[in-house]
């Protein structure tokens, strides 16, 4: 998951979770509650200290199975108990200027690339800060000059066998129940962390003395997410919301199989006709059957690949401009590359957009020149008399998808009082993109660096 938390299921039926440290004291259930002291590690669902064994053991079961499971199949799919994954919320526009950074409402930022004042946008549009800093369990890493805390390390529960548990705390035990049990879960909410709940079922190896884990449920943003002993090296994924679930195996697009380690840059078209960088290390996923190689997201037959141009590598069906627009060339599927002559309609030039060359309409340019001088996009020309935020240019439709608008800064420089554009922030549908007057890049609050020539 995107915040560190780690849980796999084998076939030789061993469970493992694994938490960053920034959920130190905040869990709950068979993995303990992460605190580093095995002296309370049987810690009940009501928060009273138990006297641990199985009694501690079965107070995590989940209220759906019965008082006695015996031999019984127990129900797939249940909801687990305890803490809910839920949908993170939606964040509101931005409302606040800090530091020529935007930042939405309510948001909370280390300021100055340290971790040492931790500052909040305020509804008034006000920033507001106070001294802080990392927990005990957490550093302060700069990364493109955003301070974060983050975990020291990620710290390890694991069941294994009969089963055997070992908690996050280092406590073992064994314990042979054979219901469905909180294994894991975040039971401490707070604002900076995911909820999350991890389940594992249990069921009898024909003796009731001796169990073992049969699947385990992983409950996080809002799905299910499931593995068991049934459909091995397989995941299935559903919403809990539905009754009754029915869980979807994820599924490899057509002529492709699922394999636990596959390393498909081998076995590619674009390998087929040149040397392709591949590294040494596997992953899970999907691989080509035996007789296709991989062409983008699908897998097909090596005849049926693409060409290759300049060095580039072009699927089939695929056009390709060079030259100034001056050469289009299309890759055929039987009768390889095709090129023409080509040039772009009078009322449209040559431009390159995302590294490929093509035709499109002339741009229109408004430019603020030092001494704070505005020229429109009809060309008249004049100075921004005062220092201020202007609003320079926007669609009027404000309900238009393509709705943007571009707000600059003017202040006078400290040692030429000329006044110049110390800031420009362009406001679009997916988000906020700021530059101040050091060339810095903020896209979306997030610190970015540009190809030079964008600047």
């Amino acid at each position: 998951m995107d915040f560190g938390l780690q849980v796999t299921y084998d076939e030789d039926q061993v469970i493992m979770v694994a938490v960053p440290s920034s959920y130190f004291g905040t869990s709950c259930g068979l993995c303990g509650n992460f605190n580093e002291d095995t002296d309370d590690e049987a810690m009940v669902p009501d928060g009273i200290l138990g006297e641990g064994g199985e009694d501690w053991a079965e107070s995590w079961r989940d209220p759906s199975c019965q008082e006695d499971c015996g031999d019984q199949e127990t129900a797939q799919g249940t909801e687990g108990c305890g803490i809910k994954a839920t949908n993170n919320p939606s964040t509101p526009a931005s409302a606040c200027f800090h530091n020529n950074r935007s930042y939405k409402l309510h948001e909370e930022f280390w300021e100055g690339g340290s971790c040492q004042k931790r500052c909040r946008c305020e509804g008034s549009g006000t920033v507001t800060c106070k001294p802080g800093g990392c927990r005990s369990h957490e550093k302060c890493v700069t990364a493109n000059g955003i301070a974060r805390c983050t975990p020291n390390k990620h710290y390890t529960c694991i069941g294994t066998g009969d089963p055997h548990y070992t908690t996050f705390d280092g406590l073992r035990f064994d314990f042979q129940g054979s219901c469905i049990y909180q294994f894991a879960a975040l039971c401490t909410p707070k604002p900076a962390l995911v909820p999350f709940n991890v389940t594992v079922e249990n069921n009898h190896r024909g003796s009731r003395a001796v169990s073992f884990t049969k699947t385990v449920n992983l409950e996080v943003y809002g799905s299910v997410i499931s593995m068991s002993q049934e459909h091995p090296r397989k995941v299935k994924v559903g919403n809990p919301s539905r009754n009754p679930f029915h869980p979807q195996t994820l599924s490899c697009p057509p002529n492709s199989h699922y394999e636990l380690c596959t390393r498909t840059c081998d076995l590619t078209c674009a390998s087929l006709v040149g040397p392709a960088p591949c590294t040494w290390g596997c992953f899970e996923g999907c691989q080509c059957d035996e007789g296709f190689v991989f062409d983008g997201d699908t897998c097909v037959s090596p005849e049926r690949c693409g060409c290759l141009h300049r060095g580039r590598y072009l699927q089939a069906r695929e056009t390709v401009t060079f030259n100034n627009c001056s050469k289009e060339c299309h890759c055929h599927p039987s009768r390889g590359l095709v090129c023409r002559d080509t040039q772009c309609p009078q009322d449209q030039v040559c431009i390159t957009r995302d590294g490929a060359q093509v035709c499109a309409r002339r741009e229109g340019h408004c430019r603020v020149t030092p001494g704070a001088t505005l020229a429109t996009f009809d060309g008249a020309a004049g100075p921004l008399l005062a220092s201020g935020t202007y609003k320079v240019s926007a669609l009027c439709d404000e309900n238009a998808p393509e709705w943007f608008k571009v707000v600059i800064e003017v202040s006078d420089c400290r040692d030429t009082n000329v006044p110049a554009a110390t800031a420009a922030i362009v406001f679009v549908r997916e988000g906020v993109v700021s530059v101040n007057s050091d060339m810095e890049v903020w896209v979306n609050n997030l610190f970015t660096r540009p190809p030079p020539h964008h600047l």
